[in-house]
């Protein structure tokens, strides 16, 4: 998964305003990060789901409860496989 920064340049070069392998100006950045930052506060006033997915190793010791470092809002599965 990439990062914002990433996103904006690929976008930026999708819509012919970056070559390959340019880099937008501190202007030009912060400008496609104004207006993701609109697409995604309109996603979210429509009821568009924004959501990312991630893959946690949680070494098992035995303990009663395993805290996890992000609260998901919807844990998609777990499994548990031995070494």
């Amino acid at each position: 998964m990439g990062t914002v920064q990433q996103l904006i340049d690929a976008s930026l070069r999708l819509i012919g305003v970056l070559d390959s392998g340019e880099t937008p100006s501190s202007t030009e950045a912060n400008d496609a990060f104004a207006a993701l930052n609109q697409i995604v506060s309109g996603w979210s006033g429509a009821g568009v789901p924004i959501y990312q997915t991630t893959r946690d190793i949680i070494p098992l010791t035995g303990a009663l409860n395993y805290p996890l470092a992000v609260r998901p809002i919807k844990l998609k599965s777990a499994h548990v496989t031995a070494d």
